[in-house]
């Protein structure tokens, strides 16, 4: 009876693994790639994706976003007590803006890469 009350919370403390993700992952190293003068709105679009958000400038420029975020906690995070010790998550956040001109070539490029995690192992 003992050996089946464990085996059910080790079952328990798997599937309370979780996951948050937003946004559609992208290649930081593609993104590095980009040449300011060179890279086009289609080059970047065949390369990362739709952005996550556009924008059009008074000048004529137009701004393109993308965001991707994902965050996975340690199902041992859940358990009582034992979570405070064993448990731990791991992040990551990728934020780039990219500046295009009137003909659609990039005049501007920022770009932010952010690794968090905590484990007590």
């Amino acid at each position: 009876m003992k050996n089946k009350f464990i085996i059910a919370l080790f079952a328990l403390v798997l599937a309370a693994c979780s996951s948050t993700q937003s946004g559609k992952d992208f290649d930081m190293e593609v993104v590095k790639s980009f040449k300011k003068g060179q890279t086009t709105q289609e080059d970047v679009r065949t390369a990362i994706g739709d952005p996550t958000g556009m924008d059009d400038m008074a000048n004529g420029d137009v701004v393109w976003t993308y965001e991707y975020y994902e965050n996975k906690s340690s199902g041992l995070s859940y358990v009582p007590v034992a979570g405070v010790y064993a448990g731990g998550s791991k992040g990551e956040q990728k934020f780039v803006t990219i500046k295009f001109d009137a003909k659609g070539v990039m005049n501007g490029l920022s770009m932010r890469e952010v690794n968090s995690g905590s484990s007590h192992f």
